[in-house]
């Protein structure tokens, strides 16, 4: 989810609610339904994003019957809070255990 988000620019809240049908991998864009404008519109994403949404479509299909595409375990939709929430955590302890952003600057 994250990459997805990162390489669309897709909110958290439209990308808990993404369904597979909404993928076009012939034209490599995703339709976002109903965003926070209340306009339907389509997002683009990279050829490496395509090969990662491809696999989670595969996985999805052998181990869920939920309409969306990144479901809860039981097969719910995820709630974006929730989301927000664990990678702030994850980001927290990563942040904690020693890694650290490079900037770049000239």
């Amino acid at each position: 989810m994250t990459r997805l988000m990162l390489d669309t620019g897709i909110r958290v809240g439209e990308c808990t609610q993404l369904k597979p049908e909404n993928i076009d991998f012939h034209n490599r864009s995703i339709l976002i339904i109903n965003p926070k404008n209340h306009r339907d519109r389509y997002v683009f994403f990279s050829g490496r994003l395509s090969t990662d949404l491809r696999r989670r479509l595969h996985d999805h299909d052998r181990f869920s019957d939920s309409a969306y595409l990144f479901p809860t375990t039981r097969g719910n939709m995820i709630d974006a809070n929730v989301f927000e929430k664990s990678l702030k955590k994850v980001g927290a302890e990563s942040w904690s255990s020693g890694y650290t952003v490079a900037s770049v600057t000239e």
